[in-house]
This record gives structure tokens, C-alpha cells and sequence, in this order.
């Protein structure tokens, strides 16, 4: 084995080992500021990249992160993605808790608990993280190139963001 060739084996190693953990605690300590952030993948989400622009055609999930300073308790977090003719495309509702031991809640006329998300706490703040189905999805559907809309509320704010969406194989 070449220089080269051990050289990234060990970084790859590296990166592994690191894993997204230690990801998670390097953005914790930095002050929370409240928005959304994009991303291609969980560990690019975690690492605080912020995409904007994505190839559906190549992308299983669409990683979202919507960041809030005072959040308490329950949190709803309302999720829109539109394309760029004004369709609907992507709509979701999910219950998020500051408590890590509320993992479901009843809700009148659901016949059986719904899930609740943790919330992950953040210096100053809280982050909603959610994976946005992508692949085989209606998003892969409805795909068409331009500059599509995500909108996402949560603790009585709004955050809007364009996505620029390419769909070559």
C-alpha cells in the first residue's frame, strides 16, 4: 500500500471512529440561532454545512433542522415542500418534547399513541431534526428542476427557505 493510499485509509478510519457524535457535541457548543438548515445527509446536518442546493434524482433524504432558542415542553413542527409550480409536494406534522423520557402522546381520535421525537438540546436552544423522504417518495414524483420552496413552523414561527433542485441522473 502506497503513501497515498494509507494516508486516506487512516482519515477514513478517522472520520468513522468519529462518527457523527462527536459532530453533534462540536455544534452543541455554539449558541443556538434560530432557523432552518438543509442538508444531504445526517452527518452534514450534525456538521452544520447548510445546503441549498440538491439532486433529487441521486438523494435518498432531504435532512432538516429547525432551530429554536426558547423552546419547553411540546413543540409541533409543521413541515411544506413545494415545487416550483406552487404544487404541494411534501407535508408532515410531528410532535417533538424537550423531555427525552415523553416518547408518545395520545391524541383525540388517533385510536393509538403517536410517536413523539426528542428534541435535541443545543447551547441557548433546541434542534428539530427530521429526514425528509426523498427517493421512491412523491417528492421523486412530482420531480422537476428549479427552485422549489420548504417551509417549516414550529413554537410559533415560521421559517421559509428555496431549495435550487437538480434531477440528473
Amino acid at each position: 500500500m502506497n503513501t497515498s493510499l494509507r494516508v486516506n485509509a487512516v482519515a477514513l478510519m478517522l472520520v468513522c471512529a468519529l462518527g457523527t457524535t462527536h459532530a453533534a457535541e462540536v455544534r452543541r457548543d455554539q449558541p443556538a440561532r434560530e432557523g432552518v438548515a438543509l442538508a444531504g445527509s445526517q452527518f452534514a446536518l450534525e456538521s452544520g454545512t447548510g445546503e441549498t442546493s440538491f439532486n433529487f434524482a441521486r438523494l435518498r433524504d432531504l435532512w432538516i433542522r429547525v432551530t429554536l432558542r426558547d423552546a419547553k415542553g411540546l413543540v409541533q413542527l409543521n413541515l411544506r415542500l413545494t415545487d416550483p409550480q406552487g404544487t404541494l409536494v411534501y407535508e408532515a406534522s410531528v410532535p417533538y418534547a424537550t423531555d427525552p423520557t415523553m416518547t408518545a402522546m395520545e391524541l383525540p381520535g388517533a385510536g393509538r399513541p403517536v410517536t413523539v421525537f426528542p428534541a435535541k438540546k443545543l447551547s441557548g436552544g433546541v434542534a428539530l431534526d427530521y429526514a425528509l423522504p426523498v427517493s421512491s417518495s412523491a417528492v421523486t414524483r412530482h420531480l422537476s428542476e428549479g427552485t422549489w420552496t420548504f417551509v417549516a413552523e414550529a413554537g410559533g414561527r415560521s421559517f421559509s427557505t428555496s431549495i435550487d433542485v437538480s434531477a440528473g441522473y
